[in-house]
């Protein structure tokens, strides 16, 4: 039953139910013919029992045949700017990834679902608080020193003299689609979702070796159509910079290792 037809017995069953047994039945019975008016009666207790049968049914298809999802990090970042082939492009990949150089991934994570009923046609969510990229960058941020950065509508571009420019797509939300979830599955913050956090650990981070940012915030919401009427699963991931640039060394501009840490949202 889908939720506008649950939506609809649940308003008009109880008020049939009421007219009937505060009204009809009463009124056959004081006529005379007590045998209709027990029918009647009957009837109308069988609507409010209906009743109370569709809301448990909304109840399970709400909360217990629905997926139940929890979210891990599978590894570490590493956030690199400066390195050949592509020194202003921020290149991200997993402390444990064995990747050409200039190649990246995106930071991955595993989603478990602790439940037997799959999901399908899935959406997943990735979002980042929106600030100002352009104060970000111009307020006593260090590590920008020498080099430039313009900001547009949805791109950034880095420049250093004498090498090439780098353009770094950013958005601040990104919606994944899977067609299902069964017991688990992977997911992974999109690069241009990942840059807004990227360009602001560049621009914030203490520039001495060790130094750690602020935490920068992702919110993780993973929704789905089948089953009906289900209550999409959020998450915030916290993730937090710390500065592994050697001390003097030129190249790369700036390192760091990324950390995160998902905690569920109720």
């Amino acid at each position: 039953m889908t939720e506008k037809l649950i939506n609809v017995a649940v308003f008009w069953l109880p008020l049939l139910a009421g007219i009937i047994l505060s009204g009809l039945g009463p009124s056959i019975w004081y006529n005379g013919d007590k045998i209709a008016a027990l029918w009647v009666g009957f009837f109308g207790v069988m609507l409010l029992l209906l009743t109370g049968i569709v809301q448990i049914q909304a109840y399970i298809q709400a909360t217990i045949l629905q997926p139940n999802f929890e979210v891990a990090s599978q590894q570490k970042s590493l956030l690199a700017w400066g390195n050949s082939p592509y020194p202003n492009l921020l290149n991200v990949r997993g402390e444990k990834d064995d990747i050409p150089a200039g190649n990246w991934n995106a930071p991955i994570f595993t989603i478990r679902n602790k439940t037997p009923v799959n999901a399908q046609d899935v959406r997943i969510t990735w979002s980042a608080p929106k600030y100002d990229l352009t104060a970000v960058t111009s307020s006593n941020a260090s590590n920008l020193d020498g080099h430039q950065v313009t900001i547009s509508q949805d791109n950034f571009v880095l420049a250093t003299p004498g090498m090439a420019n780098g353009n770094n797509p950013f958005s601040f939300s990104v919606t994944i689609e899977k067609p299902f979830i069964t017991r688990s599955a992977e997911t992974f913050i999109p690069l241009s979702v990942w840059n807004t956090a990227a360009l602001y650990f560049i621009s914030t981070l203490p520039s001495e070796p060790g130094g750690r940012s602020e935490a920068y915030y992702f919110d993780l919401a993973i929704a789905w159509s089948i089953p009906e009427n289900g209550k999409p699963s959020r998450f915030r991931i916290k993730a937090v910079a710390t500065n592994t640039k050697p001390a003097g060394a030129t190249s790369p501009f700036l390192s760091a290792t990324i950390e995160f840490l998902v905690e569920p949202e109720d």
